[in-house]
């Protein structure tokens, strides 16, 4: 497999992943909004999610990094997003 075969196969594959990761939100919120699930649960459902995608991360760093960020508890969250807005 050729340099530009090679590159083009990651991107296709970038690509993937982002409509992957897009449906999985979409049907995520249409779920929620069908179910009457709650904004925790919502939040503990996309936790999960990043929890498992931190765990392809290949770096080390990256992934502890990934995984801090996923173990954000909901109340810390909120308090976050308080601030921020």
């Amino acid at each position: 497999m050729s340099w530009l075969e090679t590159m083009h196969w990651m991107q296709l594959s970038s690509t993937f992943r982002l409509r992957r990761f897009m449906l999985a939100a979409t049907l995520t919120v249409v779920s929620a909004i069908t179910l009457g699930c709650s904004t925790q649960q919502l939040y503990g459902t996309g936790q999960a999610w990043q929890r498992n995608e931190c765990q392809r991360l290949v770096d080390q760093y990256e992934r502890e990094r990934c995984l801090t960020n996923a173990n954000t508890s909901y109340e810390s969250y909120q308090k976050q997003m308080s601030i921020k807005n």
